[in-house]
């Protein structure tokens, strides 16, 4: 009566609100990531996409996710950014290779965690090595 039919997968119209329930979270960068990794002191900033149980998709509010970093790849620093470093004690490794996770609590408390994918950090290449001798 009046409302438009969805077919599952396809966004919502524009103009509608769905209704439905999430069933899933997703963690997305932002942007595509270098595959060779990211170097320390680089934002990475991340959407947080519910999916519906009547397929549409909708992004969270960033601020209403619990943001984690897995491994000592760095700093969540706002709601959905992520800082990379490397710990000193760590650093002589080169690279290291983490990801973060978000979760989301439903209105009805149901609670759902997406994880990005792998994220490698690495330590900036030094052109030259002179300065490494004193």
């Amino acid at each position: 009566t009046g409302v438009p039919s969805i077919r599952v997968g396809e966004p919502a119209p524009t103009g509608t609100v769905s209704t439905a329930k999430p069933i899933s979270l997703a963690i997305v960068p932002r942007t595509i990531l270098p595959t060779g990794g990211v170097p320390i002191g680089q934002k990475i900033a991340f959407r947080a996409i519910l999916t519906l149980a009547d397929g549409t998709k909708k992004d969270a509010p960033l601020s209403e996710i619990k943001w984690n970093v897995v491994g000592s790849i760095g700093r969540i620093v706002e709601p959905g950014v992520l800082v990379t470093d490397i710990p000193l004690e760590e650093q002589e490794l080169g690279e290291l290779i983490g990801t973060v996770t978000g979760t989301f609590i439903g209105a009805d408390g149901l609670q759902f965690t997406g994880k990005a994918p792998q994220i490698k950090v690495i330590m900036p290449i030094i052109e030259d090595d002179s300065a490494l001798f004193i």
